[in-house]
């Protein structure tokens, strides 16, 4: 994952050479899910889409979250 203060991207895990980049303004929703063997980010797109990436460092990605898709945190 890497984040700006327009949009953030996400890689492909098995081909980093594939990504997505999708812009703060079309998170709808976001959650930080907390699993036993993994978290995950889950993301609903306002065109109806969603995400959901897996995650090991909550310390990096939610604070940018609460910056650019403030208000928009699902949990």
């Amino acid at each position: 994952m890497q984040f700006t203060d327009e949009y953030l991207v996400l890689y492909n895990r098995k081909n980093r050479d594939e990504c997505m980049l999708i812009y703060w303004d079309e998170i709808l929703l976001w959650q930080y899910q907390k699993h036993n063997n993994e978290d995950q980010l889950w993301l609903q797109l306002t065109d109806g889409q969603t995400e959901t990436i897996e995650c090991f460092n909550r310390n990096k990605i939610v604070p940018y979250f609460k910056i650019y898709a403030k208000g928009k945190n699902g949990s």
